[in-house]
């Protein structure tokens, strides 16, 4: 298990307001897409998001306070999901974003990979949880390319990198044929352990995340 965290009693992690902002900043995408899943313009979306990941990483509003959590991933489903039930608080956090008078920006490839992640599934935490899973993988997958740049390793990388993102496990029936897929395999695997360890309190918590996000 990735070191820091506590033991196996299920009990809420406690980080900073900080702390939790930059976290929630790595993962904008699911509540964006769940936003614009709610018929929200994309520029709106954008504003949006950035209002309320920062009011729930502060734990300003939308339900009780998210500095304590056993998942991030549930705790921000379920503040959202108020937020988007609550027309007045969605109305004046859209108005107080306003007056920041900051441009709604929305990432180029925000908008294209909202319906291949959401097809066949219409529940939607079950969306939300592949999109989640999907921004673990670009994480691992993003500090796995730093790893071998610094290594001298980019050109091998780039090489083996679809097969990276084919499958997250070394679980694949005996089918991987090529060696050298299996030290990145095995390094892409920790690495997204890492970031989905960030996420909760304990490690009876990060076995049932990760199962819940890539079995």
């Amino acid at each position: 298990m990735p070191a820091g965290l506590p033991g196996n009693k299920a009990e809420a992690r406690t980080v900073s307001s900080s702390v939790l902002e930059a976290l929630c900043r790595k993962f904008w995408w699911p509540p964006y897409a769940l936003l614009r899943d709610d018929g929200v313009a994309a520029p709106d979306a954008s504003l949006l998001t950035r209002h309320f990941l920062r009011e729930f990483s502060h734990g300003n509003e939308f339900g009780r306070p998210k500095q304590a959590y056993l998942r991030l991933r549930m705790g921000m489903f379920e503040a959202l999901n108020g937020f988007l039930a609550d027309q007045t608080a969605r109305g004046a956090a859209y108005d107080s974003t306003l007056d920041q008078s900051q441009p709604g920006l929305v990432p180029p490839d925000a908008e294209a990979r909202m319906g291949v992640v959401s097809a066949g599934i219409s529940v939607p935490g079950d969306v939300f949880r592949r999109r989640w899973a999907l921004v673990v993988l670009d994480l691992a997958l993003a500090a796995l390319r730093r790893e071998s740049a610094a290594n001298g390793r980019l050109d091998e990388f780039e090489a083996l990198k679809p097969g990276l993102a084919r499958r997250l496990t070394l679980n694949d029936g005996g089918k991987t044929s090529d060696d050298g897929l299996i030290p990145f395999r095995e390094r892409f695997q920790k690495l997204a352990l890492e970031e989905v360890s960030q996420t909760v309190s304990t490690p009876t918590e990060l076995d049932a995340e990760f199962g819940e996000l890539f079995d």
